[in-house]
């Protein structure tokens, strides 16, 4: 007797219902995302702001060679950045 793969031995039947479910269940997927894309808000993190000149503002912080995180100079010895790029003794030292 010749084995078959378990697709091969269901019915083209079942087959086609497998097929329209997954079907269906990516179409919902992508029409989600097509709607969360289209009818998103633009984030309004940055109230009252102005727009900046263009200038040498962003910075990328290196650790051992690596870099870890952004953050942008706001002043000359000063860079602004999230807490995920400070670890260590700095970390500790920033806590609130």
């Amino acid at each position: 007797m010749t084995r078959f793969p378990q697709w091969a031995a269901s019915s083209p039947t079942r087959r086609r219902q497998r097929l329209r479910t997954r079907s269906t269940g990516l179409l919902a997927v992508v029409c989600a995302v097509v709607c969360a894309v289209v009818w998103a808000v633009p984030a309004q993190a940055v109230v009252g702001g102005s727009v900046s000149r263009d200038g040498r503002w962003s910075v990328r912080l290196y650790e051992d060679g690596e870099p870890i995180c952004t953050g942008a100079l706001i002043a000359p010895q000063w860079v602004i950045t999230g807490r995920g790029g400070v670890t260590g003794a700095a970390a500790a030292a920033s806590s609130p």
